[in-house]
């Protein structure tokens, strides 16, 4: 005689279950998009709500993105730019020019950085044009010599993006008025001020004189001859007088 054990029962009411099909499912349109409200504004009362939200009371500080202000003033975080301006294409195009025309800033960053800074700079020229700032600052600290190659570097950045600018050299600690306009490299010792200040104008009378590449390469071949006749005989000697005469002519 067989026993059916319960393993069997339940292998039977299996077999004896029919298959339900699952219920199709019912496609829902997905939800409507809000309009967006603040686009349809005139353009004029759009442009009078960026000026409120981005115009800033006090000067502002644009730092590479992992240095602060520590070595500075106080202590600041690495600069953002405003969150309107990350809302969408639209409004960013908008108001970019609104921003960075209606505000004062310093870029600062020491020399040996040099590759940040200009990687910096460019990315604001390509966003908002060679033209961008009410007025801007460029500090540069802690030069030295053994950094001194990115002076070329910024000279370069002038000459190939058309940055228009006036570089007054003035030591660390000198401010300037902000609203001239006046673009202004600083750092700590008065030879290394010089030899900055004829790279950069060395790359803004290249690109105001379309100067070639090749020409601009041995341009700053002699720039980097007159470093060392800066460093061992100093500005005021004869040698580096008649070499920065020679170099823009």
């Amino acid at each position: 005689m067989t026993t059916t054990t319960s393993r069997d029962k339940k292998k039977a009411g299996s077999k004896s279950k029919k298959s339900v099909a699952p219920e199709p499912t019912v496609w829902q349109p997905p939800p409507a998009k809000r309009p967006d409200i603040f686009m349809t504004l005139p353009p004029e009362l759009r442009n009078v709500i960026y000026a409120d939200v981005l115009k800033e009371m006090s000067l502002i500080t644009l730092l590479p993105a992992d240095m602060t202000r520590k070595a500075y003033i106080g202590v600041r975080t690495a600069w953002l730019e405003p969150g309107i301006l990350q809302v969408s294409k639209a409004i960013r195009s908008e108001a970019t020019s609104i921003y960075y025309g209606d505000n004062d800033f310093d870029i600062v960053a020491p020399l040996w950085r040099g590759p940040e800074l200009c990687t910096m700079i460019r990315q604001l020229i390509e966003r908002c044009g060679p033209r961008p700032f009410r007025s801007l600052r460029i500090l540069i600290g802690r030069a030295d010599w053994k950094s001194m190659d990115n002076g070329r570097l910024l000279g370069m950045l002038f000459y190939e993006t058309g940055l228009q600018a006036h570089p007054v050299v003035r030591r660390e600690g000198i401010m300037c008025n902000h609203r001239s306009g006046v673009h202004t490299i600083t750092s700590n010792y008065c030879k290394v001020e010089a030899v900055l200040r004829l790279a950069v104008e060395l790359g803004e009378k290249g690109a105001r004189e379309s100067w070639s590449k090749a020409e601009m390469g041995h341009k700053y071949v002699e720039w980097a001859r007159l470093c060392e006749t800066a460093k061992t005989k100093g500005i005021n000697s004869k040698a580096w007088v008649k070499g920065k005469a020679a170099l823009q002519a």
